[in-house]
């Protein structure tokens, strides 16, 4: 197809009436000259955005009802939201004041916060030093080569989850703090014999108990002599004491 550029230089060509306007060939080469230096230079067609560009990856990696799936569309931004933050330095309890703070306000205007979504992020690439252009571009390639891999994931995401892929039920603060409170049980010997409010008090004469035996181990004080006579400290203590440990288990 011809361009504009080179239809106007056309039509004044095969225009006789301009041509007889002209003393000379001369003088009708140079003003045909002059015409195409000066003819405005074609309007290139323009480039496709960013945001079109990314739907045929888009279509090409999950069909048209996921890629227009609106729920889903909004946990991806979310959650491509959040790591950009935590890698900034965003902690996990200021994204849940923000969440709170948000959600008990009014609902915004989509079209409104879309601009307020691109404004921030282009402030917060110029505080970090990042070039919010070539990220995008080089992330649209990136994940131009792992389709495979997006589909399998996708495949095995959870249905009717936010989440986007299988992770074990986060245990409570309660539930950790039960669990920690075993541990010590099992460690200190109480099978539950003790209620939790002993417990503190059994576990200070553990604790003094263990400091007599590290002192009389060492055998500068006292000797602890075993049935035939032989003076024990030390590890020769640790052993004739856990073996008379072991008989004594072994009878009972």
């Amino acid at each position: 197809m011809k361009t504009e550029r080179a239809n106007s230089i056309r039509n004044l060509v095969a225009d006789d009436g301009y041509a007889a306007t002209f003393q000379t060939m001369g003088q009708y080469r140079t003003a045909l000259l002059r015409a195409i230096d000066t003819a405005p230079a074609p309007s290139a067609s323009p480039a496709a955005s960013f945001q079109e560009r990314v739907q045929p990856w888009m279509m090409e990696c999950f069909g048209a009802e996921i890629a227009a799936d609106q729920q889903e569309r909004n946990h991806r931004f979310l959650e491509e939201a959040l790591e950009l933050v935590q890698a900034c330095g965003a902690t996990a309890s200021e994204a849940h004041q923000l969440v709170d703070y948000v959600y008990s306000r009014p609902v915004g205007e989509k079209h409104q916060e879309v601009g307020g979504v691109m404004v921030t992020l282009a402030a917060l690439c110029l505080a970090h030093g990042l070039d919010m252009h070539v990220a995008g571009e080089t992330e649209l390639a990136r994940i131009w080569t792992k389709v495979e891999q997006i589909r399998t994931k996708q495949a095995a995401k959870p249905k009717h989850s936010p989440l986007p892929e299988h992770v074990p039920p986060a245990t409570s603060a309660d539930d950790r703090l039960h669990a920690l409170l075993a541990d010590i049980r099992a460690a200190a010997g109480d099978c539950g014999e003790r209620m939790q409010a002993e417990l503190p008090a059994y576990i200070g004469e553990l604790r003094r108990d263990a400091a007599r035996y590290r002192w009389l181990r060492r055998g500068q004080t006292f000797s602890v002599v075993d049935c035939i006579g032989n003076d024990l400290r030390a590890e020769e203590l640790d052993t004739a004491i856990d073996a008379a440990l072991r008989y004594r288990k072994r009878d009972a």
